[in-house]
């Protein structure tokens, strides 16, 4: 009897620490005009009470099949692909899902509804955040994919520049890639605090000067290669 009892408190031990190495993907669900609905994610309902914003975490897989159900019996459908250890937001309404939708979000709420990711704090900063050495690039397919997400958010450079932090402290960049991902900001006062932030994510630091061409402002000019030297 001890024995068995040992052995099932031995599983519990392993299941957990199993549990816990998992990923977690987080969801939130919103709609900004007041309409109020319920969250079915893989079949099993999330909020009881119909609601304007549902926050949902976490799944330990990157794939989730959700259904949303409104006050007026209206259900829209679809599968979510995720990011491991990361929340991101969908605008729901009766038309659809619109799946990492920054561009409706708005203005005033613009900065309380910004990717966050599970368990890490201060993303956008990273100060404080470590990550192992880069060793290995985001590949070309999955860079692109990136990219022609971000194009679509040509309103917000805010929402552009802590989408790509959060892109390269995820998986390393090239050079070439931050010079790239640069293209898609409109200030160029942006580009040049990713510039700032991308050099500790890329994998080919010798190679950072192709940055530079990205900025054409004196003063940026000379602000970048101050920091450019104060990393040698």
């Amino acid at each position: 009897m001890l024995r068995n009892t040992l052995l099932f408190i031995a599983f519990l031990f392993l299941f957990a620490a199993n549990v816990s190495a998992k990923k977690n993907y987080g969801i939130v669900f919103y709609n900004d005009h007041g309409k109020k609905f319920k969250v079915y994610t893989n079949g099993e309902l999330q909020n009881k009470d119909f609601m304007t914003e549902v926050s949902i975490c976490c799944f330990p897989v990157e794939a989730v099949k959700v259904k949303i159900e409104f006050e007026n019996d209206k259900k829209v459908e679809g599968t979510i692909y995720i990011r491991a250890n990361h929340t991101e937001y969908d605008y729901v309404s009766e038309s659809g899902i619109e799946f990492d939708h920054y561009e409706r979000i708005p203005a005033a709420n613009r900065n309380n509804i910004t990717p966050k990711v599970i368990g890490e704090t201060n993303i956008a900063g990273s100060s404080n955040v470590k990550k192992e050495p880069c060793t290995q690039a985001k590949s070309h397919a999955a860079f692109y994919d990136f990219y022609n997400s971000l194009i679509k958010h040509d309103d917000f450079d805010d929402v552009k520049l802590s989408e790509a932090k959060i892109a390269i402290f995820a998986e390393c960049f090239t050079s070439k890639q931050v010079n790239i991902t640069m293209s898609t900001f409109q200030n160029e006062s942006t580009k040049l605090a990713f510039a700032k932030y991308a050099y500790d994510y890329v994998v080919d630091k010798s190679k950072y000067a192709v940055v530079r061409e990205r900025l054409t402002e004196p003063a940026n000019l000379v602000a970048f290669d101050k920091f450019m030297e104060s990393k040698k």
